[in-house]
């Protein structure tokens, strides 16, 4: 993969942390909300681990943050 494919795949990371594609409101509970980002969480960080394997240049914490994780 190349520093093209990381940035995408944070992009859509990043994008679905903040539009959750429902308004306000229509989330069953904020448990409901809160286990999808919690979801897309563990997607980003179980990418970053694969990345990091892929390729030793890798710059995890780089990643993590332009998924949003802080």
């Amino acid at each position: 993969m190349t520093k093209k494919d990381y940035v995408k795949i944070a992009d859509v990371i990043a994008y679905n942390r903040n539009n959750t594609g429902l308004a306000p409101g229509q989330w069953t509970s904020d448990d409901t909300l809160a286990g999808y980002l919690v979801a897309l969480n563990d997607v980003a960080f179980m990418m970053a681990d694969e990345m990091a394997q892929d390729n030793p240049r890798f710059d995890r914490a780089r990643f993590l943050k332009a998924c949003g994780l802080d």
